[in-house]
């Protein structure tokens, strides 16, 4: 379980700065007590924490039920949206990470496999319920588990995430309602490699893969899209053909699969008739040149059709390792906290 590797190697470094033969004392228990479940301790919170071993203790709190409704639901729910908001609504991409971190599973799982969330039973959990069942998410967790490469059924709506995370009910609300597809690309950039469009946008890319509904003149100043457009929508546009049959549905609250281009993508096609028109989920990363390649570390495949190739490419990288380190250094070590020993 990397990620919780990760916080444990973490909060060593960043809270108890010598191992002790006879265990931890009480004011190394309530620092670690605070790094790990979020909260500052209360009452019989530490009871029995003292004296144990650090590696004694960070095991018993990662199995606190604060731990995951706390720390864990935190760190979920800055990764589900670009303005790191810590509480967002608990949903089906949420509940998807946190399973694979308690399951002790490779976090990249759920980014490279089909995957349904079932439960104790043997029952799928329909995608559109997900947002009512994570409010008590330590006792969701513990009924529930992920099953990967299940029977695919035909329809997300079905149960199944048949192209894994970027598939669930919540990236599809957050990114694909009311879009052209074109934010799926850049929250995955965001969230999962720590880079926010402005740093990768680039003029010298070839705008082949430019809609067209990007216009071409803005403002009768043709030069604001060679040195401004161009650059967001050359890299963006190339790649957004990934999440080409998908579109959210808001009457049925849900993502649904088209087995074919939704028409958004094809919108306002007048506005600039040689641009490139979507027909089918193909897409290409531009971003492979060798100072990009020294940037994201890719490891696999840069092209190729629909959202799974997609969202293994970003889960392949090796900025996507970088990137979350980063996340759950910045989750645990608050500046503002109490050190041992100062």
């Amino acid at each position: 379980m990397w990620v919780i590797a990760f916080f444990s190697l973490i909060i060593f470094a960043s809270s108890v700065p010598a191992a002790h033969a006879a265990g931890v004392t009480e004011g190394e228990a309530a620092v670690l007590f605070k790094r790990i479940i979020g909260l500052d301790p209360k009452g019989n919170d530490t009871k029995g924490l003292p004296g144990l071993t650090e590696d004694q203790v960070v095991t018993k709190l990662f199995a606190d039920a604060d731990f995951v409704n706390n720390r864990l639901a935190t760190l979920v729910s800055r990764l589900s949206n670009e303005g790191s908001e810590p509480f967002e609504d608990g949903d089906d991409f949420q509940t998807s990470l946190l399973l694979t971190i308690v399951n002790d599973l490779d976090f990249r799982a759920v980014f490279k496999h089909p995957y349904a969330i079932v439960s104790a039973t043997g029952t799928v959990v329909q995608p559109q319920r997900e947002r009512h069942l994570t409010s008590n998410l330590g006792t969701f967790i513990s009924q529930h588990t992920l099953d990967f490469k299940v029977p695919m059924i035909g329809n997300v709506s079905d149960g199944a995430y048949r192209e894994g995370l970027f598939t669930t009910t919540g990236f599809g609300l957050r990114y694909m309602k009311n879009s052209t597809n074109r934010k799926p690309v850049k929250a995955a950039f965001d969230l999962f490699l720590c880079s926010k469009i402005e740093s990768w946008k680039d003029t010298t890319l070839d705008p082949f893969w430019i809609g067209r509904d990007v216009n071409r003149n803005p403002s009768n100043k043709g030069h604001n899209f060679q040195t401004d457009c161009r650059a967001c929508h050359a890299p963006m546009d190339a790649m957004r053909g990934a999440a080409a049959y998908y579109d959210y549905d808001v009457n049925m609250n849900r993502l649904t699969f088209l087995n074919a281009v939704a028409p958004k993508l094809n919108r306002n096609s007048e506005g600039f008739r040689i641009g490139d028109g979507t027909t089918d989920d193909s897409w290409e990363n531009l971003l492979v040149t060798p100072v990009y390649q020294a940037r994201f570390g890719w490891r696999g495949p840069t092209q190729g059709n629909g959202l799974l190739p997609f969202s293994t490419m970003i889960a392949d990288s090796r900025q996507f390792q970088v990137c979350m380190v980063q996340r759950v250094m910045k989750e645990v070590c608050d500046l503002n906290d109490a050190q041992v020993g100062n």
